[in-house]
């Protein structure tokens, strides 16, 4: 009943946001399940990483967890804010590792 639900809400997240034009949307990084207008819905790996990394670099981004919300076990909402913020970090952490 739980499984039925879930897409339920998937199925009406993405009928009541139409996919965003190409060109504005941000690439999507692994981890990432749906991209709706108000956020990503994202695997749990992908909401460590962000936690990690939001403490690597305390002047990008907001507090670990902010703009972060359970869904379901593993399945977590992630604000459209906060992904780009993680897109950057990720960046970020990519051109330090090549330089040393």
């Amino acid at each position: 009943m739980k499984t039925l639900s879930l897409f339920a809400l998937l199925a009406s997240v993405a009928l009541a946001n139409p996919a965003p034009s190409p060109a504005s949307v941000t690439p999507l990084v692994p981890g990432v399940i749906l991209h709706e207008r108000s956020g990503y819905l994202v695997k749990a790996e992908l909401v460590q990483n962000y936690t990690k990394l939001c403490k690597k670099y305390p002047d990008m981004g907001d507090k670990p967890g902010d703009g972060v919300f359970v869904i379901d076990e593993g399945l977590f909402h992630l604000d459209a804010k906060q992904y780009q913020d993680y897109v950057a970090m990720l960046a970020r952490d990519q051109v330090v590792a090549k330089s040393q």
